[in-house]
């Protein structure tokens, strides 16, 4: 009777256990959307713009599970900046590699990323000047899955990005990068063939 006691407590764990450790298996497809708080550094040239924070209002992404805590997928970005630097859309490829920590995940994810942005510039003495430069970069996240059942987890991730452009106002060429240091917090949904 003790040993059939002992069956039914560690039998719910185990199975349990096991459904964790097979969250991210090959053959799954995953989607995830997060909204991100950021501090920015706009760079041109030499001289540091002053810093601003933002809000990344919308990333989504969409990836598919190629071995067993990896995943390879696109990302798109719309970011709404709270300051008078404009808006931007980014489109990009990453991969993302798990790492399970009892019954969470942690996670890097590297990517790359290109878009354009609305960028505007005030003078007193003349119109404001509107560019849409080409941006191209890099970005990493790390940070910690929390799963809620087979399907659903909550993300929490620290995101390091940087993207550089040239841009041409009133004839003049400009180099200009921007790095973002920022924290992210979202959902992600996992689904496919069982493990």
């Amino acid at each position: 009777m003790k040993k059939l006691r002992l069956l039914i407590f560690f039998l719910p764990l185990a199975i349990y256990a096991q459904e964790e450790l097979s969250f991210y298996n090959k053959g799954k497809w995953y989607l995830g959307g997060n909204s991100r708080f950021a501090l920015e550094q706009h760079t041109e040239a030499s001289d540091n713009f002053s810093d601003t924070f933002s809000l990344q209002s919308m990333e989504l992404d969409a990836g598919y599970f190629v071995g067993k805590n990896m995943s390879i997928g696109t990302m798109l970005i719309i970011n709404s900046l709270l300051s008078d630097k404009g808006s931007s859309f980014f489109a990009g490829f990453y991969t993302k590699l798990h790492f399970p920590v009892r019954q969470v995940y942690l996670f890097v994810q590297p990517g790359f990323m290109i878009g354009k942005s609305n960028i505007y510039f005030i003078d007193f003495f003349s119109p404001v000047t509107v560019v849409s430069p080409t941006w191209k970069g890099g970005t990493l996240n790390a940070g910690t899955v929390i799963p809620l059942n087979r399907s659903v987890a909550v993300e929490i991730a620290m995101a390091y990005r940087i993207l550089f452009t040239r841009m041409n106002i009133k004839n003049t060429e400009y180099d200009y990068s921007i790095e973002t240091v920022g924290a992210q917090v979202g959902f992600s949904f996992v689904f496919g063939k069982k493990s």
